[in-house]
């Protein structure tokens, strides 16, 4: 009588020794599966048939991979064992490697791989493995989005068999990831279907809201809002509701970055629909200057901060320790994140306070001392840096002496540092003026009698054309056209920061216009850049195009109204081809 099973035993004592002490006799090793396997089939043992059968998939594969139609044999063999050994996990674990073989060998052969996901999706509902099912399905649905896009209804049935076993196995984040996926669908194959996505989109929210999970509250209320926005923008106090409920679900989240962009979507809808609740918009603003503080977010506190100056201004603008608070912040979040452009820009915000009420000797001595030093490398810097420091009456002995010119901006500015005041020598585009807190009075003195009839010379309010046209989004390359057609001498009004941020505008007018002269002022003391153009105006009888009324200098320098020079200003108009002045 044969002693199947003792073979078995001493078939697998032999293969154990072989792969211990003689590894690399591999066909051996083989040699005793297949007689192993043979004993199996003798006693009719299917489970121990499908075990070795593994051991050989195993061996093929790392022994003689390149023979991929060997292993496809075996694993068909393996699958038809479990079939008649009617062992339903078994035949999904070899279907699904049967899967991975034909992903790897057989990728144009779409089909097969189709028939071989069915097979499998037909044992584990046999089984009633529900996981195992969802899986199938996903892969099922991973195949039609790649060999089948044309068939979207197909695709929709797929993931609302998905959701139902989802839903009778109780898992909540499949149902969840499951919905996104018909969410997806319905954005890309149903667009029109606006309540559709609507539905869709509550339900998820719900279903997150069971699982308590913060994150994807958060993306819902976020996806609720933006469908809100698109399809029914006048529906404000929905929006607003929504808002409010994100926000208070951020309040459950330690991510203070989310929290503040929540708390910025609550502040554009204050002001454009509630724009005279000025005191909800003041908390808003300190809520969301604490969440940019809780997370770091130095940038974002910054511009937090500048908004909360702006409010003061506007609704509080006599409360000028308020407001210094503020400045002080701010400056701090500027030196915190290295900024040397924004710490002057606070510092120059700060000393123009005085224009509202007359800062104190402490104040004045703070300025001074909070100044940063200035870097070579840093030429921007250093030219913002040595305007503040004239301003407030500082010498210039902390400029860098030597400054590395990278560009011609670089270049530019390094030369108005130190450029004198009046014309720019040998033909150079540059009018440097130079204005003292008490400027207008002596400009008075010295106006003669205004002269009527054309004006011999023309000044341009060149960032309030340059901005003017930005806003109407019209090319600047109408502006230059109108500048190519004029026989005037030219004159271009600029400030400080239309250098720094607007040079190629500037640049641009130089290709165009090598006789114009570009007027920069060097302020002493308390001084409004524009006041270059009317000290420009009175000592050149010049024209002023701009569509600023002045309304701000007509009452800090009454004076002027001796001159006449607020008769000389010009306005213009821009259509999206023409700039036209109006003489």
């Amino acid at each position: 009588m044969n002693d199947y099973r003792g073979q078995s035993i001493d078939l697998q004592a032999l293969i154990d020794l072989y792969q211990e002490f003689v590894p690399n006799e591999t066909d051996e090793i083989w040699n005793f599966l297949a007689r192993q396997l043979d004993v199996s089939r003798q006693t009719g043992d299917m489970r121990g048939q499908s075990m070795v059968l593994q051991r050989m998939i195993r061996w093929q594969e790392t022994h003689r991979p390149e023979d991929e139609d060997k292993l496809r044999a075996l694993l068909e063999e393996q699958l038809a064992v479990n079939r008649s050994g009617g062992d339903a996990r078994g035949q999904s674990i070899v279907l699904q490697n049967m899967i991975k073989w034909h992903e790897k060998h057989r990728q144009n052969d779409a089909d097969g791989l189709w028939e071989l996901l069915y097979q499998q999706l037909e044992v584990n509902v046999a089984s009633g493995d529900l996981k195992s099912q969802s899986m199938i399905h996903q892969g099922m649905i991973n195949w039609k989005k790649k060999h089948d896009q044309n068939d979207t209804s197909g695709l929709w049935d797929l993931l609302e068999r998905q959701f139902t076993i989802e839903q009778e196995r109780g898992n909540e984040k499949g149902m969840s990831m499951n919905m996104q996926l018909k969410i997806n669908w319905m954005e890309l194959h149903a667009p029109e279907d606006h309540n559709g996505l609507l539905d869709l989109l509550e339900r998820k929210l719900a279903l997150e809201q069971r699982r308590k999970d913060i994150p994807g509250i958060g993306m819902m209320f976020q996806r609720l809002i933006n469908w809100v926005e698109k399809h029914t923008p006048e529906d404000h106090q929905r929006l607003w509701n929504l808002l409010e409920l994100q926000y208070a679900n951020q309040q459950k989240s330690e991510d203070a970055a989310s929290r503040g962009m929540v708390i910025q979507r609550m502040i554009n809808w204050i002001e454009n629909h509630d724009p005279t609740n000025a005191g909800a918009l003041w908390d808003l603003l300190e809520e969301q200057l604490e969440a940019n503080r809780e997370g770091g977010l130095l940038a974002s506190q910054g511009m937090g901060l500048q908004r909360m100056i702006n409010w003061v201004l506007e609704h509080d603008a006599q409360n000028t320790d308020r407001l210094w608070d503020l400045h002080v912040q701010k400056l701090q979040v500027s030196v915190d994140s290295s900024d040397l452009m924004g710490q002057c820009m606070a510092l120059r915000q700060m000393w123009n306070m005085d224009k509202a009420s007359p800062l104190n000797k402490e104040r004045i001595l703070f300025i001074r001392e909070a100044i940063p030093s200035a870097k070579p490398e840093d030429v921007k810097a250093e030219f913002s840096i040595a305007a503040l420091r004239r301003a407030v009456g500082l010498d210039d002995t902390e400029f860098p002496k030597v400054v590395h010119h990278k560009t011609a901006q670089d270049k530019a500015l390094s030369s108005l540092m130190k450029h004198g005041v009046g014309m720019g020598g040998k033909g150079g585009p540059w009018v440097v003026t130079e204005l003292h807190t008490h400027w207008s009075e002596k400009a008075v003195e010295a106006s003669g009698p205004l002269e009527d009839g054309d004006r011999p010379c023309l000044i341009y309010d060149l960032p309030n054309i340059y901005h003017s046209m930005q806003n109407r989004n019209v090319n600047f390359e109408v502006f230059i056209d109108h500048i190519s057609a004029t026989d005037s001498t030219l004159f271009a009004h600029v400030t400080l920061t239309f250098l720094l941020e607007n040079w190629s505008a500037v640049e641009r007018l130089m290709e165009v216009s090598p006789d114009m002269k570009f007027v920069y002022p060097h302020l002493y003391g308390h001084v409004d850049e524009d006041a270059s153009m009317l000290q420009f105006s009175i000592d050149h009888n010049a024209g002023i195009v701009t569509n600023d009324k002045m309304r701000s200098e007509r009452g800090t320098y009454p004076e002027l109204q001796k001159t006449g020079v607020f008769s000389r200003l010009l306005t213009y108009s821009i259509g999206s081809d023409e700039f036209q002045l109006h003489r």
